[in-house]
């Protein structure tokens, strides 16, 4: 019996090298990896596995001796992807289509609001207002395919972040995937934060946020911490080194200079993931004031470290993490109570045997796989 043939749409990010050593241990699949970029080399894939294209058509020339495709894995949604994919089902009609949605790539496509009050106002702020639409339509000028997305009505199945964003993609027109259970297993992130574990009785600063996305809803949690008058023992140290853009960057610089003064740590600068980690590692609690599902790998380390960890409500990964039985906790109902208390060592405990069981599980994830080629094998 011949091997599986399976073309993955990769995107360049940390979990992705893990995702394809994984891809590698499974028997009698073949796997193909394209990554679209106009560089010659990578800010986060390092596996030489990695087919780099520069236009999609330059996917169907390189698959010229297969005569069939049994899979299509698609991690992240995206404009050259969707133009891939048709081609891809044009010459191979009966391959099954599976779409790793990593949240990026769909809420933008939702009625599902991702900006709290302060931001709002940001946003509407004549001052920011003509650098934000002159960027936002640059984006939609790039980004044409979303305004149609008639290629998701080729997707068989779809696995999200967390299971009960499914809820919310199902509602996408077109939308006819099957739910599939797959799981990223960052071997990488597993490894380097076991260096920083024993750190507990050190934490003493506050980690806000994860990038200079707005979405992070900055403003919105400063003016809640200064409004309650919690202590600030050490740093408040907000990550913006990562996505946004510069305009959005000075606004939560100048407000937490202003509000925290000396307090006041941004991150501004790329560190390494085990400089970054270990920066983590000096915190107490963490701050993700998302109200979409996003940050879910810092989360994982955080939670993992042993931070006490405050989400909105409003959050699938709240409810998630909830659903699992990890101690998460709510801005909305619990940070006037606990403020930047620590928590115990058993709740610490609890969490990392949590954390281990439902996502840093290579085996869980590896058998995932598994499952996911039984249902190509089974189309056949």
């Amino acid at each position: 019996m011949r091997p599986l043939n399976i073309v993955h749409l990769m995107h360049d990010e940390k979990f992705i090298d893990g995702f394809i050593h994984l891809m590698g241990d499974i028997p009698n699949c073949r796997n193909i990896y394209f990554l679209f970029s106009s560089q010659n080399e990578l800010r986060y894939v390092k596996s030489p596995a990695v087919i780099l294209v520069r236009r999609p058509e330059d996917i169907i020339k390189k698959l010229a001796e297969f005569e069939s495709i049994d899979g299509i894995l698609i991690h992240f949604f995206d404009e050259w992807k969707a133009r891939a994919l048709i081609l891809l089902k044009k010459k191979y009609p009966y391959s099954k289509v599976i779409w790793f949605a990593w949240g990026g790539d769909f809420y933008g496509k939702l009625n599902y609001s991702v900006y709290q009050e302060e931001s709002v106002k940001l946003l509407k702020n004549k001052r920011f207002m003509s650098n934000y639409l002159r960027l936002y339509f640059k984006k939609v000028s790039l980004n044409f395919w979303k305004n149609r997305w008639k290629e998701v009505s080729l997707i068989d199945y779809c696995s999200t972040i967390v299971p009960n964003e499914y809820n919310l993609i199902s509602s996408l027109k077109g939308f006819r995937a099957k739910q599939l259970h797959l799981t990223y297993f960052d071997s990488h992130s597993y490894s380097i934060v076991q260096k920083y574990l024993n750190n507990i009785n050190l934490k003493n600063s506050v980690l806000i946020g994860n990038s200079a996305n707005i979405t992070n809803n900055h403003l919105d949690i400063f003016r809640q911490i200064y409004s309650q008058k919690h202590k600030i023992e050490g740093k408040i140290i907000v990550p913006l080194s990562y996505a946004g853009v510069s305009w959005y960057k000075d606004a939560v610089i100048d407000r937490g200079n202003l509000l925290f003064g000396e307090h006041f740590y941004p991150l501004t600068s790329f560190l390494s993931i085990d400089d970054y980690y270990r920066l983590i590692s000096s915190c107490g609690v963490a701050i993700f004031n998302h109200d979409r599902q996003q940050a879910l790998g810092n989360s994982n380390v955080i939670l993992y470290l042993g931070l006490r960890l405050y989400l909105s409500e409003n959050s699938p990964v709240y409810r998630y993490y909830k659903d699992i039985g990890l101690h998460v906790f709510s801005l909305q109902s619990d940070f006037e109570k606990f403020g930047f208390e620590r928590l115990k060592i058993e709740q610490i405990e609890e969490n990392r045997d949590i954390v281990g069981k439902f996502i840093w599980n290579q085996a869980r994830a590896s058998f995932q796989i598994t499952e996911m080629l039984d249902l190509i094998k089974s189309a056949k």
